[in-house]
């Protein structure tokens, strides 16, 4: 079956049965075209029967639900492949958000994607894992830690996150010499809600330029301008 609809294929037998159709796998029935097409539509959360009927339309061929599940199910392995496959030793980095999202289940409800992003000493961003849970919280991130450890992480500098209560703690029980830092957003976010209105945007405008500078001593000098807008003294040692 291909996106061209039924095609009968004749393969040439030889002596030994050792001949390869580079174009369609040995005993394969589709093509991956096809299959790519089915797994997208059940993962916008088109049901197993609606797809059937899909492809019948498009493609004059008929594919039951359970033959749908199963080219879906194929997903499934890869998702396990993805939580068990080793890690590096060393992150220079490892981002810790969750975003929430409309999934299927019985129902469709907001459930929350937590990610876990690491960044290599050398500059390269790595999806590390990823859990599925009706509600973010900072157990859920341990859990995904431990599991991170015992796929060969060892040691991690630093770890950024937004205000989850619990969520710093969870990283030292696991990773006790990791320092923790807040994202620079929500930190502005917190800013924002004790500045008064009429001097936010001088203020706000005055923090957007500190994580863009790229040296140490001119994010310092920054900082030190921060705190003549802000007119209060900032201990930089401690921030």
């Amino acid at each position: 079956m291909t996106s061209y609809g039924k095609i009968t294929v004749d393969v040439p037998r030889d002596r030994n049965g050792e001949f390869q159709l580079p174009s369609l796998p040995t005993r394969k029935q589709r093509v991956d075209s096809l299959e790519t097409t089915i797994i997208q539509l059940y993962q916008r959360g088109v049901t197993t029967h609606q797809i059937a009927e899909l492809i019948e339309q498009v493609y004059d061929h008929c594919h039951t639900p359970a033959t749908i599940s199963k080219i879906a199910a194929s997903v499934s392995n890869q998702v396990k492949q993805f939580h068990k496959r080793p890690v590096a030793k060393r992150y220079a980095i490892i981002f810790c958000d969750a975003v929430y999202v409309n999934l299927r289940r019985d129902s469709v409800a907001k459930e929350s994607i937590h990610v876990l992003l690491g960044i290599t000493p050398e500059g390269h961003k790595e999806i590390l894992d990823y859990a599925i849970l009706p509600s973010e919280s900072a157990l859920n991130y341990a859990d995904m830690l431990k599991s991170l450890k015992m796929r060969e992480l060892e040691q991690v500098l630093f770890f950024v996150s937004d205000g989850l209560v619990g969520l710093p703690d969870a990283v030292q029980n696991e990773f006790p010499r990791a320092k923790h830092q807040s994202c620079w957003v929500n930190l502005m976010r917190a800013v924002n809600r004790l500045v008064r209105s009429s001097e936010r945007k001088i203020v706000l405008d005055a923090l957007k330029r500190v994580p863009l500078l790229p040296l140490y001593v001119n994010s310092i000098a920054s900082l030190r301008m921060c705190q003549e807008v802000l007119g209060e003294c900032i201990d930089l040692d401690n921030s």
